[in-house]
């Protein structure tokens, strides 16, 4: 489990905050997101069991330690980007708390996929390379480069529709939303889909980004609350 500082320094490294002087705009950003998921609280309306977006149980008061997993750290990464992207903070939320079982069970599968076949068929590795070599890939969110070895998010971006319309694959013996698509195939079925009811889609590709966040978040060190350093 991991700190909110640790959190905080794994996702400006893996957006390239501080390089582009965005540090503090992009803190901002994930304080905000925590705050409102926690100013919704527990909704009766969604079934699940923990219905918070960036939390294991109900969403704590203010001024409390909390520690995250490395779910949450995506969930966060996730709900920036949809930011960043335009879609409004509590939208983007309320779409993590809706999809946030399904994108668990994504994210643990995801981080359970051998590497091995995928570096293989990478054109930035040599024919034998090393451990380091591969975790620079990782680290720069290039491990999958082929859109087969991928994973999408693609939600509606149709902000002013407040329902959440989502087929379900069924293939695995759950249902995964469609809007979780494995590869090129998958996604490219969802966009046809959507465009044929004029829906309008945003992309988000996950695979690189949950490895990359898995592994800059294990670097990080735990800091306590009102200390620098």
């Amino acid at each position: 489990m991991f700190k909110r500082n640790q959190v905080e320094e794994a996702i400006l490294a893996a957006t390239s905050a501080e390089e582009f002087g965005r540090a503090e705009e992009v803190k901002t950003q994930l304080k905000r997101l925590l705050d409102v998921d926690r100013a919704y609280g527990r909704r009766t309306d969604f079934p699940s069991k923990t219905n918070a977006a960036f939390y294991d149980a109900d969403p704590p008061g203010t001024g409390q330690d909390v520690l995250f997993g490395p779910y949450q750290v995506f969930a966060l990464w996730l709900a920036n980007r949809l930011l960043e992207s335009g879609y409004p903070q509590g939208r983007a939320v309320t779409l993590l708390r809706h999809h946030r079982k399904a994108l668990e069970r994504e994210h643990r599968r995801m981080l359970a996929i051998d590497l091995e076949p995928i570096f293989k068929r990478s054109e930035f590795l040599s024919a034998s390379p090393g451990e380091a070599a591969k975790t620079n890939l990782i680290i720069q969110c290039r491990a999958a480069e082929q859109p087969d070895d991928m994973v999408f998010f693609a939600p509606h971006a149709d902000f002013e529709n407040r329902r959440f319309m989502d087929r379900p694959h069924t293939t695995e013996g759950y249902e995964r939303p469609q809007s979780i698509c494995r590869g090129s195939e998958e996604l490219l079925q969802h966009i046809q889909f959507e465009a044929l009811g004029r829906r309008p889609v945003l992309v988000v590709e996950i695979f690189n980004p949950t490895l990359q966040l898995d592994y800059l978040v294990k670097q990080t060190v735990p800091r306590r609350r009102g200390r620098k350093g």
